[in-house]
């Protein structure tokens, strides 16, 4: 059941972002760049956080920390590799106070 899952929900969803993340690259709208030659990567810091949630909670020492720390650095990641990019065209929109 989790391999058909995997097949049928999870694959097509990492097809349709990586083609999300090749035509911003073939308008120059982002720069090519690891994330967005396998977008896959730009995930795996969240999986890394989902699981440090399962196995660990919010509750063990220093968790909530750690946790808070890898968030920062996807968005720091994201901000380097793709988003000042995206703010030297003028295309980026930081409605969140560049929080993302």
């Amino acid at each position: 059941m989790i391999k058909e899952w995997h097949k049928n929900v999870i694959r097509p969803y990492f097809a349709a972002q990586q083609q999300a993340a090749d035509k911003l690259v073939s308008e120059e709208k982002m720069q090519s760049n690891v994330l967005t030659d396998v977008f896959l990567m730009a995930i795996s810091p969240v999986v890394h956080v989902l699981m440090m949630h399962l196995v660990l909670g919010t509750e063990e020492d220093g968790a909530k920390e750690e946790i808070q720390t890898l968030r920062e650095a996807h968005r720091r990641m994201f901000k380097e590799l793709i988003g000042s990019r995206l703010a030297n065209n003028g295309s980026a929109n930081d409605s969140n106070g560049g929080n993302t």
